[in-house]
């Protein structure tokens, strides 16, 4: 029994800012009468000695989700592979392979897959001094990225000085880091237990905000400095949310004295060219004309 081989056209590079997520469109023309895309089992990883080994550490491709597309031109099936980098992944490019198995006829096809990893101006990475932005971090003078604008507020009643970024933009299933540092002293606390939240603010009262995003705190520590502390946020986009702004707030509290103060935070959600949008024909890029894909044919292979 024989498979007439199909047509596959996808991207086979993908480029990923560390700790972010983007899908993958796999487009089957002329999908094969024998077998349903149910039947087709997805795996992915790295290529040894053609074997599939698992995919290197802090690299993960979600589970595959498909539809089916018939149209006057004839058959179609889409798959969209989600792809996700945490945000410990070094950068560099990281060659993985798609492998397509079907009942009775085992592989039918595999192909690579290049994830870029770059760094990014905003990636927040360890010091002496404590965590910085990378494009704040002076290397001999040498500026390769904007650097992340931060500002200083006074915070509550107690007029702390609290600096931080107050203004995010980035993409869907974008990651970015906040860095945020609080003088203590006027506080005349001997010790405290800090905590910095996300919130909306809804009729002067906080909401929790995190059903649309994936927020982690990092534990609050002192600085160089002993009169100051400070803190980490991370903000992950979840894939499945549309791009839009919020208008949200950071809340800081003591476990001794309870509230500090918040401090006003813009948080935008936009879209990228290689978003993945659905149309009456299925699932597509925002913009196909600058997503570069290529078609490659899903070779036959012999079953029993």
């Amino acid at each position: 029994m024989y498979l007439k081989p199909a047509e596959l056209t996808y991207r086979d590079t993908v480029e990923l800012g560390i700790g972010e997520s983007k899908k993958v469109i796999l487009f089957i023309d002329k999908f094969w009468t024998l077998l349903h895309w149910s039947d087709i089992e997805v795996q992915t990883g790295v290529l040894r000695n053609n074997k599939l080994e698992p995919l290197p550490e802090n690299l993960s491709i979600g589970q595959p989700q498909s539809s089916r597309v018939i149209s006057p031109q004839g058959r179609n099936q889409r798959t969209v592979l989600p792809i996700s980098a945490s945000n410990e992944i070094l950068p560099g490019n990281y060659i993985v392979h798609i492998q397509l198995e079907a009942p009775f006829f085992g592989k039918i096809g595999r192909i690579p897959l290049n994830i870029v990893i770059h760094e990014s101006s905003d990636d927040i990475i360890d010091t002496p001094e404590g965590p910085v932005y990378r494009s704040n971090k002076n290397e001999q003078n040498k500026q390769v990225f904007q650097p992340v604008d931060e500002k200083t507020i006074k915070l509550g009643n107690k007029q702390l000085p609290f600096t931080y970024r107050d203004s995010i933009e980035m993409t869907m299933g974008g990651y970015k880091g906040i860095i945020m540092r609080l003088g203590t002293t006027d506080l005349d606390l001997e010790e405290a237990h800090y905590e910095f939240t996300i919130v909306s603010l809804e009729d002067g009262q906080a909401v929790p905000f995190s059903d649309r995003f994936e927020i982690e705190n990092t534990n609050v520590h002192e600085t160089s400095n002993p009169e100051w502390i400070e803190s980490v946020l991370t903000i992950k986009h979840l894939l499945s949310q549309s791009a839009q702004s919020f208008n949200l707030a950071i809340m800081v509290e003591a476990e001794e004295i309870g509230l500090i103060g918040h401090a006003p935070l813009t948080l935008s959600v936009i879209e990228s060219p290689d978003d993945i949008v659905v149309i009456p024909s299925g699932e597509t890029y925002r913009s196909s004309k600058q997503v570069q894909q290529k078609t490659v044919l899903i070779p036959s292979f012999r079953g029993p």
